[in-house]
């Protein structure tokens, strides 16, 4: 995940809208796709589009330009990939729970730091 931090800051911002333009993707939006948020698809040898579904919210738009935008910058680049509107909550619920996770560790790291101690 490193190389695509650093392809941000390539482009000075953390935008995958500009990283998407600055890379040559093309960004369509559709209506009634209903439960896909987005598809990444090669459409000729040299060019690459995403799709989206303009009826969910752009935040939601926001995390799937940067995840297929991702999946261009890897191995996997040309392959077409779907990403479902199940797929974004499931992911929203695991970065929730990793945050808890970090939270905890955190917490018992300072109180061991400190020298609290709960009984």
């Amino acid at each position: 995940m490193d190389h695509i931090e650093d392809l941000y800051k390539g482009i000075g911002e953390r935008c995958p809208y500009k990283l998407a333009k600055h890379q040559g993707v093309k960004l369509t939006y559709l209506d009634d796709l209903g439960d896909i948020c987005g598809l990444y698809k090669q459409t000729t040898p040299e060019s690459y589009r995403i799709f989206l579904n303009a009826n969910v919210d752009i935040e939601m738009q926001e995390n799937v330009v940067h995840l297929l935008i991702e999946h261009h910058n890897t191995e996997l680049k040309g392959m077409q990939r779907l990403i479902l509107k199940k797929d974004l909550q499931m992911l929203q619920h695991l970065g929730q729970e990793i945050r808890k996770a970090d939270t905890y560790i955190a917490d018992i790291f300072l109180q061991g730091f400190l020298g609290i101690h709960n009984k």
